[in-house]
């Protein structure tokens, strides 16, 4: 009751006048979310008329332990990792009369900071899916139009024979180019460029022809992996010397396919690179790839992204968005898009989780099909596509959908609104940008129980920044940091 707050918060500033170290959780309760929560200003009560220091300390990696509401429920699951390792840092030391927002962005930093300590668990993307395979080989991993089930085990396979038999097309080129729709060969082409050693580059189709040349002439690109039916439907030629996966389907041997998958069943992570080709030993800090504006403001920009950098996104996401085996996404952003190759590529073979690929995303009636057949329970789109869906897909056929991301572009409240109507569900509005490969901050789903309610999201607004991202906001002439708003 009041009376023993009251009493508890006197015996905790009567501690730290005699010098005690007293250590309140700000939030008040654990996080169900895997967002931070606001911080609660019982502090500010301890501290008043105090002039003892606050330090701000961060936890980082319980979220995932059997200590944490991972998967809704304490306990009564696996944790991560044996040990499950946790992170603990800490702060400068912040003045007594520090508000409850200025902490709890003090907080946020550390999270930041925190997630260096992560690089040990993570690894370059293509040896990530090896492990992947390795504990599921015949979960499915992947489909599209063409191939209605694809195991982790197969997209191995069929990656490591692409490697095999474009190794001469690419050898010695650093960065290999690829024109090619959301699909299961595009995903299979990015893993066998990474298996060979070399950089995949995806190109904008939807560019103009200079764009996409000057693109390739950035990267040095002298190899362009794409398809035949797929350049008679865009305007796009392809940039130095185009190979057709059609044209490598007859070549392919009853031996071709059981050295591949000897090698993917057998082969150690090196020793797969070793055999297609690869010369280097890969970090972390490695390019993964090169994503390009569109050149709409002149010359295209490539934004360099590393292993590090989407993974540590990825791990982001998967703390919020809470994901297992039984998940599917739809994959219908272009892989060169920041959000589609991250999020609609890596992140659901690396976290065991199904994709289904589909070209164009304003094919709303056959995305309705999909959603249905694969039971898609995470879609990530544009508000642009989810108003075609709105009026195009059965409510029904949304059934098994459970988040719904946005971002690209503004949500107006119209088409949110119109979308929550139609299937019952509402879309949570996400900002990102390339340069943070890509996810900044996300809307959630929030939690209620008896006694709980915590927030997720917030209709208008672009949502919290990710576990593992700070956001400041500055002044745009002097970079200062502005005061931060207190209710």
């Amino acid at each position: 009751g009041p009376r023993a707050l009251l009493q508890s918060l006197r015996e905790a500033a009567n501690s730290i006048q005699n010098g005690d170290i007293v250590c309140i959780f700000a939030e008040g309760e654990m996080t169900r979310t895997g967002m931070m929560l606001p911080f609660r200003r019982g502090f500010e009560r301890i501290m008043k008329g105090l002039t003892q220091p606050i330090i701000p300390i961060h936890l980082d990696r319980v979220w995932g332990s059997i200590f944490s509401f991972e998967k809704g429920r304490f306990f009564w699951k696996w944790p991560h990792h044996y040990p499950q390792a946790i992170t603990i840092t800490y702060g400068k030391p912040l003045p007594a009369n520090t508000p409850a927002a200025s902490l709890r962005a003090a907080v946020q930093e550390l999270s930041t900071e925190s997630f260096a300590q992560r690089r040990d668990e993570m690894l370059p993307l293509h040896q990530a899916f090896i492990r992947e395979v390795r504990s599921h080989p015949f979960r499915m991993a992947m489909a599209d139009g063409n191939n209605p089930k694809v195991s982790y085990l197969s997209a191995l396979i069929r990656s490591i024979l692409l490697a095999r038999k474009l190794a001469p097309v690419w050898k010695g080129q650093e960065m290999v180019g690829l024109l090619l729709p959301p699909s299961v060969g595009a995903a299979c082409t990015n893993l066998a460029i990474l298996l060979s050693g070399r950089v995949p580059v995806n190109l904008n189709y939807t560019a103009a022809q200079d764009s996409v040349q000057s693109a390739a002439d950035q990267c040095g690109i002298k190899t362009v992996i794409t398809s035949r039916a797929f350049l008679e439907k865009i305007k796009v030629t392809p940039p130095g010397t185009p190979v057709f996966l059609e044209d490598l389907v007859p070549t392919i041997s009853f031996s071709d396919k059981l050295v591949s998958t000897l090698q993917a069943l057998f082969f150690p992570k090196t020793l797969i690179e070793w055999a297609l080709g690869s010369t280097r030993t890969w970090t972390l800090d490695d390019l993964a790839t090169v994503i390009f504006s569109s050149g709409s403001t002149g010359e295209p920009k490539g934004v360099m992204l590393s292993h590090y950098n989407i993974f540590a996104n990825l791990e982001g996401i998967a703390q919020i968005l809470k994901v297992d085996k039984d998940d599917c996404i739809l994959g219908i952003l272009p892989l060169f898009h920041s959000l589609g190759f991250t999020g609609g590529f890596w992140f659901p073979l690396l976290k065991g989780f199904r994709v289904i690929f589909h070209p164009n995303p304003m094919d709303a009636r056959i995305i309705g099909s999909l959603a249905t057949r694969y039971s898609v329970t995470i879609l990530a789109a544009t508000p642009t596509f989810i108003s075609a869906y709105t009026r195009r897909v059965a409510p029904e056929q949304f059934g098994s959908v459970r988040y719904v991301m946005v971002g690209a572009e503004k949500l107006s409240e119209r088409v949110a609104i119109a979308f929550d109507d139609h299937f019952g569900i509402r879309p949570h509005e996400a900002y990102g940008c390339t340069e943070c490969a890509p996810a900044v901050t996300m809307n959630v789903p929030g939690f209620r129980a008896a006694g709980f309610y915590q927030i997720g999201s917030k209709r208008g607004a672009i949502g919290q920044p990710l576990p593992g991202i700070s956001v400041k906001i500055v002044d745009p002439e002097t970079r200062v940091p502005l005061p931060l708003k207190t209710p």
